[in-house]
């Protein structure tokens, strides 16, 4: 995409900004295993289970 279009779609507000996983780790963000963990740890009864974020 030329840079002049994709400026014109973002001030026209046509324009989402998508981060895959993996974008705020540098930050100090969870990945998404760790997240998984953190949900999971919380919200169900088995402790020792693993789950994905999907499946959390």
């Amino acid at each position: 995409m030329e840079e002049t279009r994709l400026i014109r779609q973002i001030q026209g507000g046509s324009c989402v900004l998508f981060l895959g996983a993996g974008a705020s780790i540098s930050s100090g963000g969870p990945t998404a295993e760790q997240l998984a963990d953190e949900l999971a740890q919380k919200f169900f009864d088995d402790k020792s289970a693993k789950f994905t974020l999907g499946q959390v």
